[in-house]
């Protein structure tokens, strides 16, 4: 059995000696070098105070918190924005993180705590999409006796030898007056398959997060069965997905993120047997990682239950992103690209040369 500290550092990343020096001229915030603790900006953002009263109330790692936050706020994001590189690309907000913790890390409350929205809006639309679903079905089936009406008639027609004229000009308009099924406004997926979950974005709506806060069930089952389908969905290509039992489709301009929590044994079992794959399908490249130290066993209180300032905040600007995205998707609101002022051009280049040289 491993000791905790070489386990840990099996999963960090090694150091890289290479250090640059940055000007305040240059932009605001200093570039944090490779080899440094997960950063700490105390930015008095949302983001930052929401991470920081999750830290108080559930005695988590903060970078913990932080890439959990993240990965909710990406889902959220991605429907609405999309980011224009320097170079001139643009692409989808959407991310990819993987928290590598053990069991007793409250792994399932942090998600909770900051996906309360998305979980509410879902519940919300889907009772809408019930109520909406039960009047299709009346609908549909008052169409059905209709076309079933005019088949008759024309049938008839047939066999007389009259003119069928009229009654074929009925059916086509009635072909353009039958019902369309609503679409579930489904946002968060757990247990499936890249295929099941390219479909449900197809039927339903082209945005969704892909979140576990047990992922062993995803590594060690069929959801991660094919990296490469996953690496299409977050980049926001179109997506053919070939089946042969069932209709095959093109998933058009969707968004994907994915938000993995996973036990560090669990990930070793993981690479032993896909790890080729996903170092060279580039699926491990669109992560970001944290391994935070662990908290078991060094909570010496009961977590308290103040400070929800930043979080109720949180929460409800993520529910109003949510909303607009959902706009995007019904073309009442278009999608925007945010493109990176001269400050953020110059970082940006900087983390692309030191991602370069890591190559």
């Amino acid at each position: 059995m491993e000791n905790e500290s070489s386990e840990h550092d099996q999963f960090s990343s090694s150091a890289n000696e290479s250090e640059s020096t940055h000007s305040s001229e240059s932009y605001t915030l200093p570039l944090p070098k490779p080899e440094d603790h997960f950063p700490e900006y105390k930015e008095n953002s949302l983001l930052d105070g929401a991470s920081r009263e999750a830290v108080n109330s559930h005695q988590v790692a903060y970078e913990m918190a932080v890439t959990s936050a993240l990965g909710v706020i990406s889902a959220a994001c991605q429907g609405l924005v999309d980011v224009a590189f320097p170079n001139g690309f643009t692409v989808p907000t959407s991310l990819m993180t993987l928290t590598i913790a053990e069991s007793g890390e409250r792994k399932t409350t942090l998600d909770k705590h900051f996906s309360r929205s998305l979980g509410d809006i879902q519940e919300e639309k889907g009772k809408q999409y019930e109520e909406q679903y039960r009047k299709y079905q009346r609908d549909l089936k008052n169409w059905k006796l209709k076309e079933k009406a005019l088949n008759k008639r024309l049938l008839k027609c047939h066999e007389e030898g009259r003119d069928s004229s009229e009654i074929e000009q009925l059916l086509h308009a009635l072909d353009a007056e039958q019902p369309r099924a609503p679409r579930a406004y489904k946002l968060i997926y757990s247990d499936t398959t890249p295929s099941a979950l390219a479909f449900g974005m197809h039927q339903n709506i082209p945005i969704a997060l892909l979140q576990s806060d047990e992922a062993g069930s995803l590594m060690t089952g069929r959801a991660l069965s094919d990296l490469y389908l996953l690496n299409s969905m977050w980049s926001g290509s179109d997506t053919a997905v070939e089946r042969r039992t069932s209709e095959s489709f093109v998933l058009r301009n969707a968004r994907l993120s994915v938000s993995l929590m996973v036990q560090p044994g669990t990930l070793k079992r993981f690479m032993q047997k896909k790890g080729d794959e996903a170092h060279d399908s580039g699926f491990l490249a669109r992560m970001l990682v944290s391994y935070p130290e662990r908290k078991i066993g060094k909570r010496t209180q009961l977590s308290p239950l103040d400070g929800q300032e930043y979080i109720e905040k949180f929460r409800k600007r993520v529910r109003e992103l949510i909303e607009m995205s959902l706009e995007v998707i019904e073309g009442k609101r278009e999608r925007k690209a945010l493109r990176f002022g001269s400050k953020a051009s110059e970082v940006w280049n900087e983390l692309y040369a030191i991602v370069e040289r890591e190559a």
